[in-house]
């Protein structure tokens, strides 16, 4: 097995342990150790363009085992408070996926020329060159029009490799499908006597299938196969103490684990 494919691996198993916990956002500072080893980088960024145009950055990194480690986390979001929002308009990344309408991950590095004309003589690649952390890959969880959501890994020197973007594709359905479970368990507050009552994976489930979706469209909306979808209704099923959805949910909905269908 190459190293590549040992990391790979190595991810599922990471991805698989994070699904079973009840997240409500996308874990990057649990992950950022890992991340950040993965890919030799500095530090790594959340970032968000809403529909509206608004952006929010959010930084990770050094790492937690790096004996100068510093808070990346006001660092970053310090100095964006600074600048302009119009300045993502000269971030080649950006006007790469706006320009192709691509979706995959993508570094500054590997990007036609023609977008870098007005970035490297930028401030915010000053600012980022700064930090030792100018170049950038890209791996995104959803482009659509405006709206843009992607986990941006930095290092210095170097470019990434091919052999680091095959990662972050490998990658980019994981990050995807612990976004949307985040999202599902944030829709509702999970009573606190009630947090391990499900795990994670089979809440985010139940509460889909609570909504009026099928098995089908629940592994659709979680990036799993039907399949997976049918094992963790089974366990929650178990757990519950019922034998089909229907009462999965009318339970789940008592103990506050689910909306109502009935307020729906």
């Amino acid at each position: 097995m190459s190293s590549i494919d040992r990391k790979i691996a190595d991810w599922f198993l990471i991805t698989a342990e994070v699904l079973q916990k009840p997240i409500v956002e996308l874990p990057l500072e649990e992950l950022r150790d890992d991340i950040l080893a993965s890919f030799d980088a500095r530090m790594l960024s959340s970032n968000l363009r809403d529909a509206q145009g608004r952006i929010t950055v959010r930084g990770f990194g050094w790492s937690s085992s790096d004996p100068t480690s510093r808070a990346a986390n006001e660092t970053i979001a310090t100095a964006f408070r600074s600048l302009d929002a119009g300045m993502f308009d000269f971030h080649p990344l950006l006007q790469w996926y706006a320009r192709t309408g691509e979706a995959h991950p993508q570094s500054v590095g590997h990007i036609p020329w023609r977008f870098l004309d007005a970035w490297q003589i930028h401030e915010v690649f000053a600012m980022l060159k700064s930090l030792n952390a100018e170049q950038q890959m890209s791996i995104p969880m959803h482009v659509r029009g405006v709206e843009h959501q992607a986990v941006v890994v930095c290092r210095s020197g170097r470019d990434f490799t091919d052999q680091d973007l095959r990662l972050a594709r490998s990658l980019q359905p994981m990050f995807s499908a612990l976004q949307r479970q985040a999202e599902l368990l944030a829709s509702r507050a999970i009573p606190a006597e009630l947090t391990g009552v499900l795990s994670g994976r089979e809440l985010a489930v139940l509460r889909s299938i609570a909504r009026g979706n099928t098995a089908q469209g629940t592994a659709r909306e979680l990036l799993v196969s039907p399949r997976t979808v049918e094992k963790h209704l089974e366990n929650a099923y178990r757990k519950l103490g019922v034998s089909n959805r229907v009462s999965a949910v009318v339970v789940a909905s008592q103990l506050g684990l689910v909306e109502s269908p009935a307020t729906r």
